[in-house]
């Protein structure tokens, strides 16, 4: 049995995976790590696993934490993954591979094999991003944005009437034209996102020539699958898919 973790800005989520296809799962909030959380994660399992493949973005005091919470395990039970320059066919696309966000690479990998073909890929969580891979499987680069939660908070904290008017009013409006304060906020913001994934994929249909397939990821993927107007898939547990690729082509 493997435990495979990946730890985000604001979540840890977890899954055991003895083959292919992961398993149990669940998530653990930022804050709980600090009150035991990983501790209690482990105690859990009932049985150390026989190796931990962890994709890390939260930092090295997170790295610290998870060491420290299953002393029993060995420093070679550790899999700590970096993004590589290539890897079962997919190839980074940053003049400097190491410094792509694991997660990205991680979550580009899934995608990746899961559709065999051009793909974009967008994480939407605390930060958003979107990555492009061809047919070929040539990483063609991507960018970063600030999550819906993100852009939200943003207006809320830097805007004082509007700050005022949200709290004034209900944000229960699903178009895109809202109807009131709160609403105007949080529909800007998804449709924001839902509008940069659908540029992606026209962009990389333009340069590639073939029709790739959008794959969405992340908290509010399935808020923003509802309205985005073009086709596409969502896999909650991306990292961890690829997570679990990493582990079975090491194994």
């Amino acid at each position: 049995m493997r435990l495979l973790i990946d730890a985000g800005n604001s979540r840890l989520k977890w899954a055991l995976s003895s083959g292919s296809q992961l398993q149990q799962g669940g998530s653990i909030d930022i804050a709980e790590i600090a009150q035991g959380g990983l501790e209690s994660l482990f105690n859990g399992l009932g049985v150390l696993p026989g190796g931990v493949w962890v994709a890390n973005v939260a930092g090295q005091e997170m790295r610290r934490s998870l060491l420290a919470a299953a002393p029993g395990l060995p420093a070679s039970a550790w899999h700590f993954q970096t993004s590589q320059a290539r890897c079962m066919g997919l190839i980074n696309g940053y003049r400097q591979p190491e410094l792509l966000g694991v997660d990205r690479w991680l979550a580009m990998l899934a995608a990746f094999t899961r559709v065999a073909g051009a793909v974009c890929v967008m994480d939407a969580g605390t930060a958003c991003t979107l990555d492009a891979v061809g047919s070929d499987g040539c990483h063609l680069g991507g960018v970063i944005v600030p999550g819906a939660g993100m852009m939200q908070a943003s207006l809320r904290s830097d805007t004082r009437d509007i700050d005022l008017h949200a709290r004034l009013s209900r944000g229960d409006d699903t178009g895109l034209f809202a109807r009131s304060t709160a609403g105007a906020i949080a529909s800007g913001s998804i449709h924001a996102l839902a509008a940069l994934a659908e540029r992606g994929v026209n962009e990389l249909a333009r340069i590639c020539g073939d029709a790739p397939t959008l794959v969405l990821s992340g908290g509010d993927g399935d808020l923003l699958a509802r309205h985005c107007q073009v086709d596409c898939i969502v896999v909650p547990e991306l990292v961890l898919e690829g997570l679990n690729l990493i582990a079975e082509n090491q194994l």
